[in-house]
Formats: C-alpha cells, structure tokens, sequence
C-alpha cells in the first residue's frame, strides 16, 4: 500500500499551458512505443476493472503495472500533462486492487475517461510537438469523485502504520492485502445552501448561458426518453450509459458557468446511474422514479437559469434521497411532491382546469420570468434565406440603375420633344418623368417598409407603358431620328425594368417563405414531453401504460405546436383513466395488461394530422347516449335521431363527462369540450372514432402555420371581413330567387346538394342585407364533414396576410379567429369558420316532433323507403328527413344497388335521382315496374334537374310518377306528400283484404 498526496487532485500550472515535448527528437521512438502501449493497455485495464475475476489479486495487479509503466515511461521523457493524469490512474487502480472492488466511486468511467484522453495528449505531443489541450476540466472530474476516497484510502494506511507501533506517515507499503476490505459507506453530499444561488452573470457570458440552456434542455428531453425506454429494458446497459451521458454534459456545462445546485444534483444522479453500470444497484420502477423526479428538478432549475434570474429551487432532500438509495437504507421510494410542480412549461394545472375553458385556451402566460423564446434554426434553411436576401438586395441594384438610366433618357427625350416643338408630346414625357420619381420612391419604401407591396410598382410601370402606347409612340413619325433612337432605348429599358421587378417580386416571396420557414419545427419539440407525463399519470391513476411515437419529424409552426400541448395531454389524460381497463380485465380480456396509447404526425395534403389512438375498452354509445339524456344536453325526441358519429360527438359538449365520481384528475367536464374548442381555434377540425372493446382514435387535422393565410376579402354592412381559402369551396354568384325558404331557413341548391344557406349579418347581429339585386355574392364554406353558404354584400379579392392574435386585451370575439392589417393599413377581422357551421348546425330547422301525433310516428315506421342517389350528402339529408319524420330508411347509390335491394325487401316508396351513372332513374324506374311486386309502388322523383315540356314530361308521365319535387326539398311539403302516398296505399291494401 502506498500513502498519495491530496496534492494528485489539485491543478497545476502545466495542465492549462501549451507544453513543448522538449525531447521530441531524443525520445520520438519511446513515445510512439508509448502511444501503442497506452491504446493497448488501456483496453486490458478496462476490461479488467469492468469484470468479475476468480483471482482478483494477481488480475488486479496486472491492470496497476500496466499503468506504473505508463507513469514510468511519461516521467522518463518529462511529459508534465501525461505524468499529471497517470499518477490519478495509478491511486485508482491502487485502491481498486486493495479493496479489490472498482464499482464505486466512479472509477471505472474515471479508468475510461483518462485512457482515452491520454492518447490524444500523447498523439499532440507527436504530432504537433507540443499539447495545448486543457487538463483542468478532467482535474476536477477526478477530484469530484475521487476525494473522498483519497482521504478514507490514506487514514486506513496512517491506522495501520500507527497500530504497527510507526510513527512515520510516508512510508510506502508495497505488500498486497490478503483479503479484500470493505469499503465505508458512501459519505452523504456536501451540502448546497437551499437558499436562492444567485447567478450574476456578465453581458459577454449570456449568449453561453443560452446556448447552456438550449443543450441542457435537450439533453434532459433525451434523458426522460431514454428513461421510459429503460424501465422496459432492464439488461440494456448502452441506455444507462446513454443516459449518464446526457447528464455528464449537463454536469459540465453548469460547472463552466459555475451553477453549483445544477451540477452537484447531476453528479448524484450520476453515482447513482454508475452504481447501475457496475451491476450494484438493478434498474426498477424505484430508481426510474428517482431519476425521473432529478430530471425534472434538473429541467426547473435550467429554465430559471434561462430567465438570467437567481436558482430558487431545493435540492437537498432530493439528493438526500439518492444517498439513501445508495447505501441501501431505503428499499421502496415513495413517491414525494417535488418543488417542480410543473414538469413542463406546457403541463396544465389540473385545479385550474375547473375553471372556464376560455380561460385555458385564451389565457396568456402569467408566469414571469420566463425568457424570451428561441427557435433553433437548421444551418441549411439560413443559407437558402441569406442567399435569397442577397439576390434581393442584388436585383434592387438593377432597378435603382434602370430607374436611373431611364429617367436619362427620358430628361433627354424631353429636351428633344421641345427643341421640335412637338404639341403635346412633351406634356407625356412630364408625366413619365413624374411616374419615374414616384417608382423611385416606391421601391425605396418598399425596401424599408416590408408592407409596401410590389404591386404598386407594378401599377406604376403600367402607367408609364400606357403612356408611351397612347401618346408616345402614337406620334413617333413626328420625332427626328435622334428622339426615335431615344424611344428605342427607353423602351428597352422598360422592359429589363418590368423584367426586374417581376424578379424581385418572386425573390421577395421566396424570402417570405423562408423567414416563415423559420418557425417550422418538429413536432418531436412536443411529442418528447409526453412520455414522462404519461408515466407519471398512469402511476397516479394506478394503471399500467406506454406511450408510442410516430412521426416526429413532421414540422409545424412553433405557435401552433404551443397551442396542441393541452388537448392532447387531455386526451392522453382520457386514455389513461377512462380508456383503459384494469391489468387483470385486461388480461381476461385477451389484451396486454399495460395499455397502449400512439401518437402519431404526418402529412395530409396542405394539412397536417395528428391521431392519438388508444387500445382500451372504447366509448360505450348507449351510455353516452343516457348521460346525454340525464344532463339535458339533447332531448328524447332529438335523441332517437341521432347516428353513431352524432352520438360521439356528444363527449365534445360543454360539461359533458362519463366519470362516475370527480377526481383530481378527471370528472369535471372540460376535458374534451376543450380540445375541441382549442383545435377549432387554431383553423383546425377533430374527430373521434371508437370500436366497443378496441380502442378510440382521436384525428386532429390542422393547418401547417398560423403565421401566414389566405383570405378572401368581402364586404358586409359597410364593414370589410375575410375567410380563410383553406374553408372556401366556392364562390357563387346567384340570382335571388334561386334561394328557397324552409320554414326559418335559407336553402340552395348547390350542385344537386341542399346547402343551407345565412346572411353573414345574421351571425353578427348587424341589420339585415335587403338583397335587392337580382343577383347576389354566396360564400360556400366547409370544415371537412359540414357545408354552409354565406350570403353578403360584395366579393372584394383574394390576398395571403399575416393573421394576428387579438391579444390580452380582448380574451374572445364571437365568430372571429384573429385579423390582420390591409396594404392601406386598414384591420380587418377573420372569420372563424368552425364557429359559424357550429352556430349554423343549431339553427338548423327540424321536424317538430312535439307536435307530432303519437299515431302518425307510430304509423310511419311501418313503411320502408329506398332513396336512391348518387349523392351522399343528398343520401344522408334525406334520410335525415325521413328519419326524423319517423320512417324507415334504406339508401342505394345507383340504379343497379336500387334493383338489388328491391329483391331482398319490400318497399312502401323509392325516392329516385334521375342524373346518376351506370344506371340513371328513368332506367331504374322501368326495370322496377318490370316486378310483379313493384308495378304499382310509389316513386317519387327528387332532382335538381329543370324538366321542360316535351318527350321527357310524357316519359314521366309514362312511368306512373306519383310526385316530382325539385331540390331542395321542402321538408314538410315532402313529408305531407309521402304521407298521403304511403297511408293512402295502405288504406288501398285493406280494402282489397
């Protein structure tokens, strides 16, 4: 045994200075022989400290010669740095061989991280003759995990000495212990004051700090990824390296900045995770917990440090805790409220969510302190924007020399035209002049002042063309020679004028395009967050479940990534808590007794589409449908009329839950209403699909940016308002009488299709449009799965703005998304789409079933009706009708489906088509009164088609049409009709009974 110095863990001034290897010539050879050496001995040494052996003495000893020969040869040839690092080695391998355990302390990483820096040292004294690489960093690394021991290792030797009856400290024992010793329990941390650690900071660090912060954050993302991965591979010993890794560089980056709280919680978990590496300690839920809870006080601490503010966060207890795990004092870790009680900015506060979901989804941030957020920007999209900006800034030189050359030759044209004395023509030039100065003027501003647009340059030049065309050019023959060569060039110029502005029109949108490029992220920036959130729920909640990741590399806009982290922590949220069965119904059940959720991002066309699928039990829609009936969300009358789909969307009503008691965490009735009114608010649309016993799937489509969107411009009440392209079909002019009334509403035939149709007024309360003209504006609008058309005043134009938030000022505006300012600095709101379809859905006019006479339903559902077109939406509106009227429904896409499904029921009345592929109405009626069965059935022909006098009236009339009705319908004007037609051929039957 050997007494080292404490002296081997403190810096000395060679490790941080350029060192010449003074004996370069002399002992080249002794040091190449020395590089192989090292990469070969530092393999063996690894190997050795990192197994188990039968006779660790001896083995033990072979990896400790190893490296005296190291330290030998590097004081031998006088290389200070080398000689520095060796001697740590050699105390390592020193107490390692004597307590013939190498599994604390870190020594192993120590072993590795030295090895592997001593090449390199070693290769730049080669090669350079000289190494200027800095040792402090490793210095202190060895210290960190090294000091304790040191001392421990140097009391045991003075114990022995003294027990020997020496009093001489230095003496060097060289014997080998007979046995392995135990070494002492771990001594607790040092302790860190839970005080605020003030971080002063000067103005020349902050951009280190923020870069510290931007790398720690993604490092502890990968951290809690990998940790959820590990607690599923418990054998996988590249994840805890993968892990240590990760917190090391955190660990270095907080002491660079010397942020103490940060870097002695990470070097804790780091002895932990070491204990895992050396086989000490298993990996299980208890130490998955540990780690995760260090992470996210890791996370906290990292974004008040990006705030440039003090540390107010404590760590004592939470390192405490890993001391204790560590030395096998606590076998079952509970659970423990940590000062993080948000692990994430985007986590909701589940005791806010009582409150209104305005408030959750318009509310702005009340936090302060949080810095100014950063986008990192890949270095590829940068160079294609700055390569842009500089071809801008290029073809703006053009044009200020056109300008320039132009007006040249325009001052000399002037000079011409009045030497000639040429009547009116000189006033024209004048005038070119003063366009000249004013398309000057413009492109300047246009250069300043990124909303001036390039059309008006544009306009500019095409007054300058028309002038020349009308009055110039009209009189050429009049100019002497001189002038006409003039006119010839300025001509020319005109052209590589228009030619350049055009350029730079396209230049200016592709620069456009890539600044909002800028804010395109991946949406893996959101989706890494909620592997540790569902963790954490599923625990809280006592459920089993896992979380899968798919498309992570989709990107979309930052502000639109903030928006979707609560819906979809809701939904996830459902998932756990609704969805999913217990372990052992699942179990029975055939299922995997952990539940699995998947999120998943891709492309849809301009679109993009998140889906969040679970494999739990699904939603049960009867009782969706009895907790709609027992919270009045619908009545009885409404409720029989619903389809499935209608029936799920019912969970998207306000206050609607399927919780049997409130919890902490569910229960209250915002959950879903929220994510439906969050996803509409950013121009999105959600649906929800669910198979009893399989499992639910929640689809979000949604735009790719909020930052930039197409509108079209219209007039209302003297008031400008725009649409967003993405929800317009079409636009219509029609004439007045084209629109049918039914009842309170408006309807119109779009296309064979019953459209319903408002006045934008109406939705705003403004006074009504008269719509006098014979013809006015119609605006057909969808969100995907609904249709509406808009009527006002006037059609202005398309144009791409950029949409604005209204801002904290005003927390909401009814039928309005956002706005945005016009070229001629006028606001102008946009139009929330989902709100008005929602709003239009309400109003809808519906059977009155109330007044009904409980006889008259009762005797309608013994009648079946076919109705046969091609349409869906038709198909679906007029079972709808029939439907809520009480009747039986069947529905055929085309004259063949029709002929098919007369074979295999009886039908009281078909209502046909007539313009449909394959096998037209007028076909299909003839083939049916071919059956014996249906020679006399009553047909009613429904179609958007204008029949005139003539042969196709004496075919109608020719195939026994009981009723002819033009679409749209009138529903009760149809209704009274098929009445009288099916009770009258009732009545018919029983007579002949």
């Amino acid at each position: 045994m050997k007494r080292y110095e404490a002296s081997i863990l403190e810096s000395r001034p060679e490790d941080n200075s350029d060192e010449k290897f003074l004996g370069r010539e002399e002992f080249s050879n002794s040091a190449e022989d020395l590089l192989k050496h090292i990469s070969s001995a530092g393999k063996d040494v690894v190997n050795i400290v990192k197994s188990k052996h039968e006779e660790p003495d001896e083995i033990y000893s072979i990896g400790y010669k190893k490296c005296y020969f190291c330290l030998g040869v590097s004081r031998i040839i006088n290389l200070k740095k080398l000689v520095h690092i060796f001697e740590i080695l050699e105390f390592v391998l020193d107490c390692g061989r004597s307590k013939q355990d190498f599994t604390k302390h870190s020594m192993i990483y120590l072993v590795e991280l030295i090895f592997e820096n001593s090449e390199r040292i070693l290769r730049d004294y080669i090669e350079k003759g000289s190494c200027d690489f800095d040792l402090s960093d490793i210095i202190s690394e060895c210290k960190l995990y090294l000091v304790d021991p040191l001392n421990s290792y140097n009391s045991e030797i003075e114990q022995k000495i003294l027990s020997e009856g020496s009093d001489d400290l230095s003496e060097i024992i060289v014997a080998l212990p007979e046995a392995a010793v135990e070494l002492i329990d771990i001594p607790a941390p040092e302790q860190i004051s839970d005080e605020p650690e003030e971080l002063d900071f000067s103005v020349d660090k902050v951009p280190l700090v923020l870069d510290f912060c931007e790398e720690a954050t993604d490092n502890l993302d990968e951290v809690e990824m990998t940790l959820i991965e590990l607690e599923g591979n418990e054998n996988s010993i590249d994840l805890v390296n993968q892990v240590f890794r990760a917190i090391h560089t955190v660990k270095g980056g907080a002491r660079l900045l010397e942020i103490k709280k940060i870097e002695a919680l990470a070097h804790q978990m780091e002895s932990l995770l070491d204990d895992v590496r050396v086989q000490i300690r298993p990996i299980d839920a208890n130490l998955i917990d540990i780690l995760m809870d260090g992470n996210a006080v890791l996370s906290k601490m990292v974004q008040e440090v990006g705030a440039l503010g003090n540390i107010k966060t404590k760590i004592n207890d939470l390192m405490q805790r890993i001391h204790e795990i560590r030395n096998g004092k606590i076998q079952d870790v509970a659970q423990t409220e940590l000062v993080v009680a948000e692990e994430k900015s985007s986590s909701v506060d589940l005791k806010k969510q009582t409150e209104t979901k305005e408030n959750i989804v318009t509310k702005p941030d009340e936090k302060g302190g949080q810095p100014e957020e950063n986008i990192r920007v890949p270095a590829g999209k940068l160079d294609e924007v700055l390569n842009t900006a500089s071809e801008v800034f290029i073809t703006r030189i053009r044009l200020q020399n056109d300008i320039q050359v132009l007006s040249n030759a325009i001052n000399n044209l002037e000079r011409l035209t009045r030497a000639a004395r040429l009547s009116g023509v000189a006033e024209s030039v004048e005038s070119v002049m003063e366009k000249c100065s004013e398309l000057e003027l413009n492109l300047i501003s246009t250069n300043s002042d990124q909303k001036s647009p390039l059309g008006k340059s544009r306009r500019i030049l095409k007054q300058i063309t028309d002038i020349f065309k009308s009055d110039i050019f009209r009189n050429l023959e009049k100019f002497p020679n001189e002038s006409r060569l003039t006119l010839l060039r300025i001509e020319d110029i005109r052209k590589q004028l228009q030619k350049n502005v055009d350029d730079l029109e396209g230049l200016s949108g592709r620069l456009q395009t890539g600044a909002m490029g800028f804010r395109m992220v991946p949406i893996a920036q959101l989706f890494n967050r909620f592997p540790g959130q569902v963790r954490k729920l599923s625990r809280e909640i006592g459920k089993k479940a896992k979380l899968t990741i798919s498309g992570a590399d989709t990107e979309l806009d930052k502000l639109l990534i903030n928006k979707l982290a609560d819906p979809l922590i809701h939904i996830m949220r459902n998932s756990i808590d609704h969805a999913f069965e217990s372990s052992e119904e699942r179990i029975r059940l055939g299922k995997s007794e952990i539940g699995k959720i998947k999120i998943s991002a891709f492309y849809q066309g301009s679109n993009a589409v998140i889906e969040v699928s679970d494999d739990g039990a699904g939603i049960d829609k009867e009782k969706v449908l009895a907790k709609a009936l027992s919270n009045e969300v619908i009545s009885k009358e409404d409720a029989a009329e619903l389809s499935d789909k209608e029936i799920l969307d019912l969970v998207f009503e306000p206050g609607f839950s399927m919780a049997k008691e409130v919890t902490e965490l569910s229960g209250r009735g915002v959950g879903m209403d929220v994510v439906k009114t969050a996803i509409s608010g950013v121009q999105g649309v959600v649906q929800l699909d669910s198979e009893l016993g399989r499992g639910t799937t929640v689809t979000m489509k949604l735009p790719l940016t909020l930052a930039i969107v197409g509108i079209l411009l219209v007039s209302e009440n003297g008031h400008q308002f725009a649409f967003p392209v993405l929800n317009v079909v079409e636009v219509l002019s029609i004439k007045r009488t084209d629109l049918k009334k039914v009842g309170e509403s408006l309807v119109f035939n779009y296309r064979g299709i019953t459209l319903n149709v408002n006045s934008l007024s109406k939705f705003l309360n403004f006074p009504s449009s008269a719509f006098d003209e014979e013809e006015c504006s119609i605006i057909v609008l969808t969100d995907g799965d609904r249709h509406l058309g808009i009527l006002v005043d006037e059609i202005k134009g398309r144009q791409d703005v950029l949409i604005k938030q209204f801002g904290s000022l005003l927390a909401k505006i009814d039928y309005m998304m956002g706005c945005t300012i016009l070229s001629d600095s006028s606001l102008v709101l946009i139009v929330n789409i989902w709100e008005l379809l929602t709003s239009n859905s309400n109003q809808q006019l519906q059977i009155d079933n109330s007044k009904m006479k409980k006889g008259v339903r009762a005797e309608r559902g013994q009648h079946k009706v076919l109705v046969v077109d091609d349409s869906a939406m038709q198909r679906s509106r007029m079972s709808s009708i029939l439907n809520q009227a009480g009747y039986d429904v069947e529905t055929a896409v085309d004259g063949h489906d029709a002929l098919q499904k007369t074979e295999l029921n009886n039908f009281s009345a078909f209502c046909v088509d007539i313009m449909m592929p394959l096998m037209d109405g007028y076909e299909f009626i003839e083939k049916l009164r071919e059956s014996e069965k249906n020679t006399d059935a009553t047909v009613i022909l429904i179609t958007g088609k204008t029949i005139t006098e003539g042969a196709e009236q004496r075919r109608i009339e020719s195939l026994n049409i009981a009723k002819l009705f033009e679409k749209p319908v009138q529903e009760q004007e149809f209704i009274s009709a098929l009445d009288d037609l099916c009770f009258a051929l009732k009545n018919q039957k029983g007579d002949k009974l």
